[in-house]
This record gives C-alpha cells, structure tokens and sequence, in this order.
C-alpha cells in the first residue's frame, strides 16, 4: 500500500503536513469490467453477485476503520495543492 507525505493548502488558504494511505488516485478514465459480450440476464445476476461482495467487502473495511478509529477519516486531496509530497511503499 502506498503512503503518501505532503504538505497541504486546502481551498479556504489553510496549510497542513499531511500523511495518506492511498486507495485511489486521480484519473481521468472510467474503469470497469466490460460486459459488452454478455446477455443481459447474465449481466444483470453478474452485477447482483458482485455488488453484494462489494456490500461485504465495505462493511469488514468499516469494521477496521472502527477499530482503529479512523471511520470518518477518508479524505480527498487536490493533487494541485500538493507540495513536498513523498511517496512510500508499506
């Protein structure tokens, strides 16, 4: 996972060091899993499976939030407005 170190000045003018476990980065395409091929029963039971492992993936992620209380600590930066950054792996 990438841990990311930078100094930050949000849109009011106020500055902060701040450190970032990255879990998106930003980009300008859409991602996904291309269903082009398939008949619409199957893309509709596709989307239901998943969408029901990705419901039960984000309740055991906000589980471990919980426990290391950090459940209202996601963020979202302008790269921007970055300075200094560093970039490490852990």
């Amino acid at each position: 996972m990438k841990l990311q170190s930078f100094v930050y000045k949000d849109l009011k003018g106020k500055v902060s060091n701040r450190q970032v476990l990255v879990v998106q980065e930003p980009t300008t395409k859409v991602s996904g899993i291309d269903v082009t091929e398939s008949d619409d029963e199957a893309i509709v039971n596709f989307a239901l499976a998943y969408e029901a492992l990705r419901q039960t993936f984000l309740a055991e992620v906000n589980a471990l939030q919980r426990t290391y209380e950090l459940q209202h600590r996601y963020r979202t930066f302008i790269p921007d407005s970055m300075e200094s950054v560093v970039l490490e792996e852990i």
